[in-house]
């Protein structure tokens, strides 16, 4: 069972589950959400699209490591291993596996993709 929004949002908020946060101290979690969507939107493609591009880059970089990224297409895909875990703040407890998503087990492997010709940058875990 999923927790409720009002849950994940305080499991996020820094010091809780993960010491720096998934948020910033003042963020709304709700007003996040609803930013991102608008975003979309704007964009033309739904969560599930950029879900899925995400999840074939990163498994195209799977055997990536620190300061050695994998390059696919335009991307840069490097898997920063590490040991120990940070759980999934939709998880229905702090040790279970992520219900969203493909039920992924806890990790504290971080990725980072950055398309080549730009800047920007995409860092999570």
């Amino acid at each position: 069972m999923t927790p409720e929004l009002s849950e994940v949002e305080r499991r996020m908020q820094p010091g809780a589950w993960y010491p720096p946060g998934f948020l910033q101290e003042d963020a709304s979690l709700a007003d996040v959400l609803a930013n991102d969507a608008r975003t979309l939107a704007e964009l033309g493609v739904t969560a599930a699209q950029v879900g899925q591009r995400l999840a074939e880059l990163l498994e195209s970089g799977s055997e990536s490591d620190w300061s050695r990224p994998f390059q696919t297409g335009e991307y840069k895909v490097e898997i920063r291993r590490r040991r120990g875990f940070i759980t999934c703040p939709w998880a229905p407890d702090e040790f279970e596996p992520c219900t969203i998503g493909q039920l992924s087990r806890p990790t504290a492997n971080e990725f980072l993709i950055q398309r080549r010709s730009s800047p920007q940058r995409l860092e999570g875990f």
